[in-house]
């Protein structure tokens, strides 16, 4: 069996692997929690972003997810495949150099379909990934209602060793003060760059549930958020303070 001690370390949590097509359609991001490791990966639940349809009130982003990851390290190379579908069946592959840390791939290719609504159904693209900075803190800024407009929004974060995530905060829309509570548990989770949870929102007229999804920067300083309970959505980036 080959030796893996001079393999590199790729560290474990939070990571996002960026799609750049060689057609120029916007890039696509895959969303994991990566564990550490010099040797593979077997990954579950991946998730595929593209932020770029994100544009107003009445389009939202391309969010695919059911993903797996399977990958091999040599070295500072990682190979790797990406399944998915019923049943499942390979959907992509990648490889790319790992850093000397450990913490970020260059110089990747990528060949593949994608979830993206334009551009080509299969991709041939430049592979790239890096870790993502824990959500933690409070983030605040004006979103956008569909119903009515600007609404103040701020959202105090606090991310688990598990990925788990718990948010309490603030609305203000058209006037009203509404309180809002994450639920437990894995429906409150964040997959690479990607938090997604849900929960109840209250205020002088009742309870309501909402559920929220977003998009990170690396840093995790800013998040673009959407926020939905039914009949309103709330879209916009909030900034951590």
């Amino acid at each position: 069996m080959p030796s893996t001690a001079n393999n590199v370390l790729m560290k474990g949590g939070q990571w996002e692997f960026a799609v750049k097509a060689e057609d120029g359609s916007a890039t696509t991001y895959y969303e994991a929690n990566m564990p550490a490791t010099n040797v593979g990966f077997n990954v579950a639940n991946a998730q595929i972003f593209q932020p770029a349809q994100w544009t107003g009130p009445n389009t939202q982003p391309i969010f695919c997810g059911g993903y797996f990851l399977d990958g091999n390290i040599s070295g500072a190379i990682l190979d790797g495949k990406i399944a998915g579908g019923f049943p499942l069946s390979q959907f992509a592959s990648f490889s790319g150099e790992l850093e000397a840390d450990g913490q970020s791939i260059s110089t990747g290719q990528y060949s593949g379909g994608t979830c993206r609504l334009n551009g080509t159904v299969n991709t041939t693209a430049a592979f790239t990934g890096y870790t993502v900075t824990p959500l933690n803190g409070m983030f605040t800024g004006t979103l956008t209602s569909t119903l009515h407009g600007a609404t103040v929004v701020a959202i105090s974060f606090t991310q688990n060793d598990d990925f788990t995530i718990t948010a309490t905060g603030t609305s203000v829309e058209n006037g009203v003060t509404s309180a809002l509570t994450s639920a437990t548990g894995q429906s409150s989770i964040v997959l690479g760059a990607t938090p997604l949870f849900g929960g109840t929102a209250t205020n002088v007229n009742g309870s309501s549930q909402f559920g929220a999804f977003g998009h990170l920067n690396p840093l995790a300083t800013q998040l673009m958020i959407e926020i939905d309970n039914g009949s309103d959505s709330l879209i916009g980036t909030l900034t951590k303070q």
